[in-house]
């Protein structure tokens, strides 16, 4: 971590600290929940998302993860390369993800590789 980011997380560490201690018990317990809904929110929208792949998806997925492009994509799984750019756009939109890094991550963390 570079000085600047130290100086730049300290402060907003002092400032966090600065407006929690100025909050009563109940704004405290409040602004908790608040946090631990919108956390559990976006792991279950996390999980939607991770579960809501098609199993011709989760193939697609592993090929792609495996370096493949769209075009062999489509002459591996024997479908046109059309279907196969339309899974993939499914997979990345399914996965909010916009990268084939991003793609290959999302695969093993789906214990797909």
């Amino acid at each position: 971590m570079s000085n600047v980011q130290e100086v730049y997380s300290s402060e907003s560490y002092c400032l966090a600290k600065q407006m929690l201690d100025s909050l009563s018990w109940s704004e405290r317990e409040r602004l908790k929940h608040e946090i631990n809904a919108k956390h559990a929110s976006e792991q279950k929208r996390q999980h939607t998302n991770q579960t809501s792949l098609t199993n011709r998806e989760a193939e697609v997925l592993t090929l792609i993860a495996n370096g493949y492009t769209r075009r062999e994509v489509g002459d591996a799984l024997k479908i046109s390369h059309n279907t196969a750019s339309c899974h993939v756009s499914h997979i990345y939109e399914k996965l909010e993800i916009s990268t084939i890094a991003e793609a290959t991550h999302a695969a093993i963390r789906l214990g797909i590789l």
